[in-house]
C-alpha cells in the first residue's frame, strides 16, 4: 500500500455558505453538513483538482475523531494552519454521519464568533481534511471564510490568493520533521531527492527498521524462554558461570584416565593382566569402562613368569593375525574384507585380538601354574 503523499494529506475543501440569503436574522447554527458526499471539483491558483467523499470515507473521519477524543477547532481563515496565534470562533464535540454526509454539531461559538457570523463578517465555511488519494481520512479544522474557488457553489478552497502560502506547508513541515525525528532515533540515513528529503523513501526505511526490530523482539524473547531468564542479563551470568566447551572435554577426557588407570591398576592387583597388556587396557578402559570390566569379569588370573614369555613368543611371530601391534593388526583387517562384513573396525579387531592373546597366555599360565 503506497504512502500518502504529505502535500496531499492536509486539502482545505468546500466552501459552503452558514445563512441563507432569505435569513431575516442570522443565527449561528447548533449543527451543520460539514462535508456532503460526492464528487467536488476544486481551482487552487493554477492547479485544479477533484476530491471525492463516500459513506465508507465519512466512517473513516468520525472513527479517526472518536479516537483523539478532542474537540474541533472553527478558526478564521484556516489559521490554525500557520502555526500562529490563531484565535477560535468556535468549537465543534460531534461528528454524526447522516444520507448527505458527516454533520458536525456546535459545542459552542465564541463572543467574537457569533459577533462576526451575526455581522455577516463571515459567510461561509471550509473543512481541512486529510487526505490520501483524493479520499478523506480525518477532519483536521474547519474555517471560517469568504474566499471560494470552486467552479459552482457551494465553494471548495479557503483562499483564491495565489500569492498566499500554501496551507498544507505548515503540517507538511511538521510531519516530515517528526518523521525525519523517528528515522534518526532509528539510526536511519534519511534519503535525499534532488537535496530534499525523500518522504516516501523515509517512510519505507522507517517501516523496514521498525519491522526488523519487531523480529528482532520476537528472536530474543524466543532466546530468553528457552533459556528460563527474564532478560539477557540472567543469561549473561549463566553463561559466566558455566565451563567452556574445549575445557569440559579436557576435564572429561582426564576423568576418564584417571578412571581407567584405577581400573588397570585393580586389575593388575589381582593378576588379571601382565605388563604388556598395559597400554591396552588403559586404552580399552577408557574407551570402553564396561566393556573392560566384562573382559575382566571372564579372565583368569596369570603367572608373571610363563605369562610373561608367551606374550613376547606372540609379539614376535611373523604372523600378522597373532601380532600385537596395531600397524600389524591393521594390515590384516585391510587384507581381509570380511571382518567388515562382520561389524568389525579397525580399532575393535585390534582390541578383539589382543583380548585373544591375551587369554593365550592366561591358559598357558594356568596350565603351568598347575604342572
Amino acid at each position: 500500500m503506497s504512502t500518502p503523499k504529505l502535500r496531499d494529506t492536509a486539502l482545505v475543501l468546500p466552501v459552503v455558505c452558514l445563512f441563507s440569503d432569505e435569513q431575516a436574522e442570522r443565527i449561528p447554527p447548533d449543527s451543520f453538513l460539514v462535508v456532503k458526499y460526492g464528487k467536488t471539483r476544486y481551482t487552487k491558483g493554477d492547479a485544479k483538482g477533484e476530491y471525492e467523499f463516500t459513506p465508507a470515507d465519512a466512517d473513516k473521519v468520525i472513527a479517526d475523531f472518536t479516537e483523539r477524543d478532542r474537540a474541533i477547532v472553527v478558526d478564521y481563515e484556516h489559521q490554525t494552519l500557520t502555526g500562529q496565534r490563531a484565535p477560535a470562533a468556535g468549537w465543534i464535540d460531534s461528528l454524526t454521519k447522516t444520507a448527505d454526509g458527516i454533520a458536525a454539531k456546535v459545542r459552542y461559538w465564541t463572543e467574537q464568533g457569533i459577533a462576526d457570523l451575526k455581522a455577516g463578517a463571515y459567510r461561509y465555511f471550509s473543512p481541512v481534511l486529510t487526505m490520501s488519494r483524493q479520499h478523506p481520512l480525518s477532519l483536521h479544522s474547519v474555517g471560517l471564510t469568504n474566499h471560494a474557488a470552486t467552479h459552482s457553489p457551494p465553494a471548495l478552497v479557503a483562499s483564491d490568493d495565489a500569492d498566499s502560502p500554501e496551507p498544507t506547508t505548515e503540517l507538511e513541515n511538521r510531519d516530515m520533521e517528526h518523521l525525519t525525528h523517528v528515522a534518526g532515533a532509528l539510526g536511519l540515513t534519511i534519503p535525499l531527492t534532488d537535496g530534499t528529503p525523500d518522504e516516501k523513501a523515509t517512510m519505507e526505511a522507517v517501516t523496514g527498521r521498525i519491522a526488523a526490530l519487531r523480529a528482532a523482539a520476537e528472536e530474543t524473547h524466543a532466546f530468553l524462554m528457552l533459556h528460563d531468564a527474564r532478560d539477557l542479563g540472567a543469561v549473561t551470568g549463566k553463561i559466566k558461570g558455566m565451563v567452556p566447551a574445549c575445557e569440559l572435554t579436557a576435564l572429561n577426557d582426564r576423568l576418564a584416565l584417571i578412571d581407567a588407570e584405577k581400573a588397570v591398576q585393580a586389575a593388575f592387583g589381582e593378576r588379571k593382566l601382565v605388563e604388556s597388556q598395559r597400554g591396552w587396557a588403559l586404552d580399552y578402559a577408557k574407551t570402553n569402562p564396561a566393556g573392560f570390566q566384562l573382559f575382566l569379569a571372564g579372565a583368569a588370573q596369570v603367572a608373571p613368569g610363563p605369562a610373561a614369555a608367551v606374550m613376547a613368543a606372540l609379539a614376535d611371530t611373523a604372523e600378522d593375525s597373532l601380532a600385537l601391534t596395531d600397524e600389524a593388526l591393521g594390515r590384516k583387517f585391510d587384507r581381509t574384507p570380511s571382518l567388515a562384513a562382520e561389524g568389525f573396525t579397525k580399532a575393535s579387531y585390534a582390541a578383539f585380538r589382543k583380548a585373544e592373546a591375551a587369554q593365550l597366555v592366561r591358559e598357558y599360565a594356568t596350565k603351568t601354574t598347575k604342572e
